[in-house]
């Protein structure tokens, strides 16, 4: 292979491109801390000379959503054009967006994070960012499917939620996937809680709900669980006697003609952790839809 292959092979988004030393190559550093200098006045907290920066109202640095790298629209400046002084729509003048790994270079920008047709527009594709997520592996209960996962998380009460439905402890490791953010930033707010009491270090990456936040957790669940509507509490049922399921196939089951309907509604039970949504298009029951149904399944659909 030429010398320059590979990266030939690796700017046009091939499977290469997964790597996280290559993907650093075209893009940059992988950005994994919760803040970073701020792109529009370079950290000086001063936008123009002598006045407050507009983007990081003068701190010099901006809060941001880890992992994140630089914007390959405005290449960290933050700025649609150099000395423009027009804010980038594609990072919002921050200079960093953040992403939801694994990623792969966009093949149709070729990392550029601007559209082919104008350079004036940002990829339609990858909005700019000039790379694309790509499927996550996860095992457990659903084999080796992939799922949609929810929006990207990293709160406190993400965090509890996700060590709650994981029965109480975790590693940093299975809870990260959940919430949909990097481990090093899960672990920096595992770390948080557990020095303000909401959680208990049991081990060097793994934490516990302490009581308080255990009951707290029950109490929103039990919240939730009285919100379940009869018609997801079908979905539910169907899911409970079937395994995984079509959003087509719960369709026809309650004589629902509109499939689409029924997609909007399973997509919405996935938010509220009610089921998970699969790469295949299947829908599975979790543990807390589960929860939701009777406990002797007095309550039944017609199917």
């Amino acid at each position: 292979m030429e010398p320059h292959e590979g990266k030939r092979r690796l700017l046009r988004g091939s499977s290469e491109a997964r790597g996280g030393i290559a993907i650093e190559d075209v893009v940059g550093k992988i950005i994994r801390e919760p803040f970073h200098k701020c792109g529009f006045c370079s950290g000086t907290g001063q936008r123009p000379l002598g006045s407050t920066c507009p983007a990081c109202k003068g701190r010099g640095e901006i809060a941001i959503n880890p992992p994140a790298v630089r914007c390959a629209f405005c290449r960290g400046r933050g700025e649609a054009q150099p000395r423009s002084m027009i804010t980038c729509l594609a990072c919002k003048d921050k200079g960093i967006v953040s992403i939801v790994e694994p990623i792969e270079v966009c093949s149709q920008c070729n990392g550029s994070g601007r559209s082919s047709a104008s350079h004036a527009l940002a990829c339609g594709r990858c909005k700019g960012k000039g790379v694309v997520s790509i499927g996550r592996r996860m095992g457990g209960d659903v084999g080796e499917e992939s799922r949609f996962l929810r929006s990207p998380g990293g709160s406190e009460r993400d965090v509890a939620e996700a060590i709650y439905q994981l029965g109480g402890e975790a590693a940093v490791a299975e809870i990260a996937p959940r919430i949909r953010v990097s481990s090093s930033y899960t672990e920096y707010v595992c770390k948080s809680m557990a020095s303000t009491g909401y959680l208990e270090r049991l081990g060097r990456t793994m934490y516990a709900l302490t009581p308080e936040c255990e009951r707290a957790m029950e109490r929103k669940e039990v919240s939730d669980l009285e919100r379940v509507t009869p018609e997801q509490k079908a979905i539910l049922n169907i899911l409970s006697h079937s395994g995984d399921t079509t959003p087509k196939e719960i369709a026809d089951k309650m004589s629902i003609k509109d499939v689409r309907y029924v997609t909007k509604l399973c997509n919405s039970m996935g938010k509220e952790n009610l089921v998970d949504v699969l790469l295949s298009g299947k829908v599975v029951l979790t543990p807390k839809g589960e929860r939701a149904l009777p406990e002797e399944r007095g309550w039944k659909h017609d199917i």
